[in-house]
């Protein structure tokens, strides 16, 4: 017992020295490596004045004569005019370079045409030296001030802009998706909302460029060398939070102006709810898809579907990979246009999302620079709620969910299973009537998956809204689905739809559920043996 106990004291003591000792040596090598400089120099300087003499001995003086010279002027006071006077011209090059790059850089990151029409030209002048240009900007500004900065600015220009569109145009497409799934139609119309999930996103991987190009205009027509701290660092989190929280705030102000001017005068709300309640044919069932075909270039992923999906159902999608299942939900979700037919929540034709479906994706589509707490609030954030109302709503549903007091942890501080709790909170914060959901387990392992299922179905009976669930699992759909949408290929269309009058909770090892089980894969076997694929 004893040496056991001597053997666990010493165990963190020997870890301490090691730890100790790694950081002796690196210092003891970074002083090294200074003293080497100056030897080098001191060796250079005095071969050169006595030995070689290639050039003169005054472009490379000893270190000791530029010491003595610098305290001469730090003594004069020359030495500090000269310093304001070089730090005021790299300032104000970079302040060009920094405001011209990154504000073209944000342009060609979200413009096709704009990158086509000026890439070529940033390519044809970046691989040029700066130095190459210093006589021409000597002839166009003259020998003053001007010419170094514009001589600055061109150095520093080249990796702020490709570093910012990188930074733009690489930005998580579900992240572009989940900010318009989760604010009103009317704040997303903006064309400013386009930006709102980019300019977070991308500010740590600017910011990177920025520092770079401040501390190293050696290279001015390389990438920066430094590999800039990702998104979902906690010491990342500042610039893209007061970016987000300024392009939510001009959305609300712009949602909140609109629906001001449009409201009419002299309409009471009465007539309005009275006219709404009037039903059409169209309304009676909650989504109504009406011959529906959606075709990317030459290949057709959906062709003449036509499905009624009634009001508080839950409905899986279900089929073999490429038989429009995801396109489906995305045309239902406003994310993707339908090359022929129309989609009806309601009544109204769907023409772009909207806060009232609701999107669970499978890979999360969490922000990273919010909190648990501030990713649930962003819909209310978006729609000018109150701040108190914003946290109760984000209490409520991360309740709903079981996650209550991980509020303010970050989406990488949580595991897959927690993640997509988060993401169906933040949607059921909208108060959507309809909930799309795009294999939002497929990612998790096989008893986490099982957890979310059944929390699932608790959440659905407690919210009733109309879920539309996109899956790969018959056993997933059979547990969950009021109604399984059986999906064929070649092209994509509706093979069968079945009803599943199996009450919950549902027994997987019972005769129904198995023979259901049997059924579906048969069904779902023959279009998979269209592929080819067996």
């Amino acid at each position: 017992m004893a040496e056991a106990a001597e053997h666990s004291f010493a165990a963190p003591r020997s870890r301490k020295r090691l730890v100790l000792s790694a950081r002796w040596q690196r210092a003891a090598l970074r002083t090294a490596s200074i003293v080497l400089f100056f030897a080098i120099w001191f060796a250079g300087s005095w071969l050169n004045a006595n030995v070689i003499k290639a050039f003169n001995p005054v472009l490379l003086p000893p270190p000791q004569v530029v010491l003595q010279t610098g305290i001469k002027l730090a003594a004069s006071g020359e030495l500090h005019t000269h310093i304001l006077a070089s730090m005021s011209r790299v300032i104000q090059g970079f302040i060009l370079a920094s405001v011209g790059g990154v504000l073209l850089g944000a342009l060609v990151g979200r413009s096709r045409t704009l990158e086509n029409l000026i890439e070529p030209m940033i390519e044809l002048l970046r691989p040029i030296p700066p130095l190459a240009f210093l006589p021409m900007m000597v002839l166009w500004f003259g020998i003053g001030e001007m010419s170094k900065i514009a001589f600055i600015a061109y150095a520093a220009f080249f990796p702020i802009f490709t570093t910012t569109v990188e930074g733009i145009k690489y930005v998580d497409p579900i992240l572009m998706r989940a900010a318009p799934a989760s604010a009103p139609l009317s704040a997303t119309s903006s064309a400013t909302s386009s930006f709102r999930p980019p300019c977070p996103t991308s500010l740590p991987v600017c910011g990177s460029a920025l520092r770079c190009r401040s501390s190293s205009s050696s290279r001015p027509s390389s990438l920066p060398r430094t590999q800039p701290r990702l998104p979902h660092q906690r010491c990342a989190h500042v610039l893209p939070r007061v970016a987000d929280a300024a392009w939510c705030s001009r959305d609300r102000h712009h949602r909140l102006h609109r629906e001001h001017r449009s409201a009419a005068p002299g309409e009471p709300a009465a007539a309005l709810a009275q006219a709404g309640s009037e039903l059409t044919p169209a309304m009676r069932s909650k989504i109504r898809i009406e011959g529906v075909s959606k075709q990317f270039d030459a290949s057709v992923a959906l062709q003449r579907v036509s499905l009624e999906i009634a009001e508080n159902s839950f409905t899986c999608l279900l089929g073999p990979s490429g038989c429009g299942k995801s396109t489906l939900l995305n045309m239902i979700a406003g994310f993707v246009t339908p090359s022929s037919g129309r989609i009806l929540v309601d009544g109204s034709e769907v023409r772009g999302a909207s806060a009232d479906r609701g999107v669970v994706f499978q890979e999360y589509a969490l922000f990273p620079w919010r909190t648990t707490l501030q990713n649930v609030a962003f819909g209310p954030f978006i729609r000018g709620k109150p701040r108190a109302e914003q946290v109760e709503t984000a209490q409520e549903y991360l309740k709903l969910v079981g996650l209550s007091g991980h509020e303010q942890k970050f989406p990488n501080e949580l595991s897959g299973g927690m993640k997509q709790r988060v993401a169906i909170a933040r949607a059921l914060a909208n108060h959507p009537s309809v909930l799309l959901m795009d294999e939002p387990f497929g990612a998790l392992d096989a008893q986490t998956r099982e957890v979310l299922q059944e929390e699932m179905l608790r959440i659905w009976q407690h919210e009733r809204k109309t879920v539309i669930f996109v899956t790969h699992s018959i056993s997933e759909s059979i547990f969950l689905a009021d109604c399984i949408v059986v999906m064929g290929t070649k092209p994509g269309s509706i093979k069968e739809v079945l009803d599943i009058d199996l009450k919950h909770p549902r027994d997987r090892t019972s005769p129904e559920f198995v023979a259901l089980d049997r059924r579906i894969k048969q069904l779902v076997r023959e279009e998979v043996e269209k592929l080819g694929v067996i």
